[in-house]
């Protein structure tokens, strides 16, 4: 695993971070949990692996998530774990809020005090109104003086010119915010952040997955998943005792495997980025990722090729961009909207009909249709992409009725 300064937190952190809001779930008398062996093994492998930063936040996971990344850093006994959580900033609505969710959400993790502490999906109108306005700034200075929180941070999903505000600010240490092949609106913002000395964590790398089609995945490549595993192996070995790596890459490097590996080279690629954070679900998926942040692997001139070649191929992805990030759940008509767009975007993207057809099956059977759409808005309202939910759902079912 490759590491670098964290901006000026004095952190080594390893260059791909774990997302927690993606962990495997099951249903326990009618109730969806955590399920537990799953998850376990998906963070203890990331861990293994030499990944040092994972990422949660209180509403995670239907409010599990804390929980759940608690007991796994408590469980782990190898190297040091930084952990990342999310104060959900849209419920502060007093003074005292932000302390009252600080210490709900460390006794739901279980430990004395947070690594990096986030103000969650911070935008123009919350600085004003919450950060500035209650005084939160005060209580992120308590907190810290009290040792509670370690690093002020703050997750960002405005207009880019808004994260210089929130920079401005300068109470604190890190952001994380989008930043893949599809979506590099925030790079400028990327780099004045850098430039002021945060750490700087790209989440959505590879869109929720929605960035590399069906037929490039590597599901089912025998021969690309024996090297994506072989390559993790050594770089656990490497894990050890972390060390910052530049991005120079040696005659010896290997080329990655995947176009997953792919899109988070790209990422990493941007001197401005710390850290790429991954919402990473099966061992599979953290072997295949942690090989591409260990040592050995660099892009190719070829490989840059075809990034630019899915640059082009994603514009027509731009208005009906849908990460699967799930924050317009739940409908309160039953749309699985997610599901409605991941179908969509496999009939007109990447032109695989059978399985956009298939996805759109199993949404017709589950009842969870946009013909159920009542146009009430409220899924726009919490987008973070500012997606029209209520037209593409429109779009959606035209496109996939007529197939």
């Amino acid at each position: 695993m490759n590491y670098c300064d964290f901006g000026k937190t004095g952190v080594q952190v390893s260059r791909l971070g774990l997302g927690a809001m993606r962990m495997p779930m099951i249903e326990k008398k009618g109730r969806k949990m955590v399920d537990e062996d799953k998850a376990m093994a998906v963070a203890h492998r990331a861990f293994e692996l030499g990944v040092n930063y994972i990422d949660s936040a209180h509403v995670y996971l239907d409010g599990q998530c804390d929980g759940f990344v608690g007991r796994a850093v408590r469980a782990w006994k190898g190297g040091r774990i930084h952990v990342a959580t999310k104060n959900p900033t849209w419920k502060l609505e007093k003074k005292g809020d932000y302390r009252r969710f600080l210490e709900e959400q460390l006794k739901n993790l279980g430990l004395g005090a947070i690594d990096f502490y986030h103000c969650h999906g911070l935008n123009g109108a919350q600085l004003d109104k919450v950060i500035l306005g209650l005084g939160v700034i005060d209580e992120i200075h308590k907190a810290k003086e009290e040792g509670l929180i370690r690093h002020a941070s703050f997750s960002f999903h405005d207009k880019p010119a808004v994260m210089k505000r929130i920079i401005d600010t300068g109470v604190f240490e890190s952001v994380l915010c989008q930043y893949n092949i599809l979506d590099q609106s925030n790079a400028k913002s990327i780099a004045y952040a850098a430039r002021k000395g945060l750490g700087v964590v790209a989440m959505g790398p590879v869109g929720g997955g929605r960035l590399i089609p069906p037929e490039m995945r590597g599901e089912g490549t025998q021969k690309k998943a024996k090297e994506a595993k072989a390559s993790a192996k050594e770089g656990a070995r490497n894990a050890k005792k972390p060390k910052a790596e530049t991005a120079t890459a040696t005659s010896a490097a290997k080329s990655p495997a995947t176009p997953a590996q792919l899109a988070l080279h790209y990422v990493l690629g941007n001197p401005g980025v710390h850290c790429a954070l991954s919402g990473m679900s099966t061992v599979q998926m953290v072997e295949e990722n942690a090989a591409a942040a260990s040592e050995g692997w660099r892009v190719t001139k070829r490989e840059i090729d075809r990034f630019a070649k899915a640059i082009d191929d994603a514009k027509a992805l731009a208005k009906l961009y849908c990460t699967g990030c799930e924050y317009c759940l739940p409908c309160p008509a039953g749309v699985n909207i997610p599901r409605c767009f991941e179908a969509l975007i496999y009939a007109r993207v990447w032109k695989v009909p059978g399985t956009a057809k298939f996805i759109w099956n199993q949404v017709v059977q589950n009842k969870q249709g946009p013909s159920l759409c009542t146009e009430c808005g409220e899924c726009e309202d919490k987008c973070p992409q500012k997606i029209q939910i209520r037209k593409q759902l429109k779009e959606t079912a035209e496109v996939m009725s007529s197939m």
